[in-house]
């Protein structure tokens, strides 16, 4: 909901994390403890922390999986 969004957004801000948007990422790498991320357009970002929030995106849950996290199949709710 708007609401969540909005307290992430805040607490972002709040905390100075950079936030980037319109970013199609394809591949994330951990190295040392570090996270590259590679964009579809070619660009690379470094993070020390990462916020992976893939919605009921499939690209989202193959990169979460590419990660090592193990997914729950997606059921119907009453909530978007």
């Amino acid at each position: 909901s708007q609401t969540i969004v909005d307290c992430f957004w805040r607490a972002a801000k709040r905390l100075g994390v950079d936030v980037e948007t319109g970013v199609s990422v394809c591949k994330i790498e951990v190295q040392d403890g570090k996270f590259t991320l590679h964009s579809r357009a070619g660009q690379c970002y470094s993070a020390d922390f990462l916020l992976l929030a893939t919605g009921g995106n499939p690209t989202g849950h193959h990169l979460a999986q590419n990660l090592g996290h193990d997914l729950v199949a997606a059921v119907p709710s009453l909530f978007t």
